[in-house]
Order: structure tokens, then C-alpha cells, then sequence
């Protein structure tokens, strides 16, 4: 009677740890097939049109604070071959100075997916703009590839995903909200926003790295601001 009990204890405990494996393994293998890539939004002929605000400031510049406001378009356009041999998307960004004006070409940069990166080089600056898979527990650092950044510059992560959003009147079905909280102190203050939405890419950017005085953040000594946001996307 003893053995018999111990032997349907082993099975039972048999099956209860092979049940685990399997759902362990079905679970990572969802997480791993699920990078979630379409967050990046590269599919060509695809843009975002944007209000921008730029602020650059420097009390000893003869505008102390000197803030542009004009409208950006990015375009993912067609495919190019960089320097280390990957197929990349042209990423060409447009501008104009008011609502009435043409777009006028700015820059032509190049952006990619990498299995669990999204890239976008920036003035020969190849930068970590996502990581993948999109969760919450996927941390990176944006200037990786940056051979003078520090190896204690703060790293990005997700602070809410696959989320549905309204901003600035549009309503989108699943956002992704990344975050860099840099210096916080009596004379820094750098914090990193940005939002992406499924298949359309970047909607909101919140960008500051200021000097201040004193902890006050309305007292800037030198420093940038940028803020982008979303006033329309689609195909062309």
C-alpha cells in the first residue's frame, strides 16, 4: 500500500513539472517570436507630419533662449545599402516654417530593424532609438554605438505599452511610452520622452538637457528643448 501511494505521488508530481515545461516553453516561445516591430513603423512610403518646438538656450548668446516653431515630416522612402552591408530605409525628414509654405528637404538619415534594435542614424550618429521586444522589462542604451558615451549614461526603458492613447485629437490603438531620466539635480535636468504608436512610429517626442541654477527649472542657464507632436500620418 506504501509503494503504491509513493508511486502515484512521483506520477503526480511527474505531471504537474511537465506541465510546467511545456507552458514555460510556449511562453517564451510567444515572447521571443513577439518583438513587436511594427512599433518602429518603416514600412515605405509611410510618414508623420508633426509640430515641433526647439528652444536652445545660452545666457551668453544674443537670444538667451532662441525658440523655433515649425512643422516636420519624416518619410521612410526606399531602401539603401549601409555601411556595414544591412538593407535600410531611407528616412528623410521635411520642414517648413508655416502652414501655408512647401516642404523643403533638411535631412536624409537611415533607419533599420535589427532583430532588438531600431536604429536611426542621425548625422552619422547611428543611435538606439527602440528596443525589442517591446516590454517592460527591455532596457537599452541609445548611444551604444557612440565610442565617447559614457558607460553609466542612463538607459531607456518602457513605462507603459500596447496601450491605447488620444493625443493632440487622434486616437490611436496601441501605443508604447519610452523614458530616460537623466541627471535630476540643483543645476541639471535631463528627461527623455517618447511615444510610438503600432504601424505609424514616433508621435510624441519630449525632449530636455538644461543647465540650471539653483533646482529651478524655469531659471536655464544653457541647454535644449525639443517637442514633437503627432498632427497626422499616411501613406504617399
Amino acid at each position: 500500500m506504501h509503494m503504491n501511494c509513493f508511486k502515484y505521488i512521483f506520477s503526480y508530481l511527474s505531471t504537474i513539472c511537465l506541465s510546467f515545461l511545456i507552458l514555460f516553453s510556449c511562453t517564451k516561445q510567444e515572447y521571443d517570436n513577439n518583438l513587436y516591430h511594427e512599433y518602429f513603423g518603416l514600412s515605405e512610403g509611410s510618414y508623420v507630419d508633426y509640430n515641433v518646438m526647439e528652444v536652445n538656450h545660452d545666457v551668453n548668446a544674443a537670444i538667451s533662449h532662441d525658440t523655433s516653431i515649425y512643422q516636420l515630416r519624416t518619410l521612410i522612402s526606399d531602401t539603401i545599402i549601409d555601411n556595414i552591408g544591412r538593407t535600410c530605409r531611407r528616412f528623410v525628414r521635411y520642414r517648413k516654417d508655416s502652414i501655408g509654405a512647401e516642404w523643403a528637404v533638411s535631412d536624409i538619415w537611415t533607419a533599420i530593424i535589427d532583430s532588438r534594435r531600431g536604429e536611426l542614424v542621425e548625422e552619422n550618429l547611428r543611435l538606439i532609438k527602440m528596443g525589442f521586444p517591446v516590454h517592460m522589462e527591455t532596457k537599452w542604451k541609445e548611444n551604444s554605438f557612440n565610442i565617447n558615451a559614457s558607460d553609466f549614461a542612463p538607459e531607456f526603458s518602457y513605462t507603459r505599452i500596447h496601450s491605447p492613447l488620444e493625443f493632440n485629437g487622434i486616437y490611436y490603438d496601441s501605443t508604447a511610452h519610452i523614458e530616460k531620466k537623466g541627471n535630476l539635480s540643483y543645476v541639471d535636468y535631463n528627461i527623455h520622452k517618447e511615444i510610438y504608436a503600432k504601424n505609424i512610429g514616433l508621435i510624441s517626442k519630449y525632449y530636455k538637457d538644461l543647465k540650471i541654477n539653483i533646482g529651478d527649472t524655469l531659471n536655464i542657464t544653457s541647454g535644449k528643448e525639443l517637442i514633437y507632436e503627432c498632427i497626422g500620418y499616411g501613406v504617399q
